[in-house]
């Protein structure tokens, strides 16, 4: 495991498990696990699942729509900045690097 994966991991943790302002651990819980609500308008939504929810749309009143839980938005983010620090560090490693013998 990178050494910025293990960072982001740690960040998570200690923002989750820290003992902070009452209501702020709430909102850190709801953002990476968020239920989905019952009824949107007149129209019933789907329950929730680990990986994602169902959320009402604003703009209409009877559409629930599909989100992905924070959870699994902080982790493809966290794999993606790591392979893309990933394949620079080894741009930069070859253009360094390859021209020695």
């Amino acid at each position: 495991m990178s050494r910025l994966s293990v960072l982001l991991l740690l960040v998570a943790v200690v923002a989750v498990t820290a003992d902070l302002r009452p209501g702020v651990m709430d909102h850190i819980a709801s953002y990476f696990y968020s239920p989905s609500p019952e009824k949107c308008g007149t129209k019933t939504c789907d329950p929730e699942g680990i990986f994602h929810f169902y959320d009402c749309l604003e703009t209409v009143a009877d559409l629930c729509f599909f989100r992905l839980q924070g959870w699994v938005v902080f982790l493809i983010v966290s794999l993606l900045v790591s392979i893309l620090f990933s394949c620079i560090g080894g741009i930069i490693s070859c253009l360094c690097c390859c021209g020695r013998k």
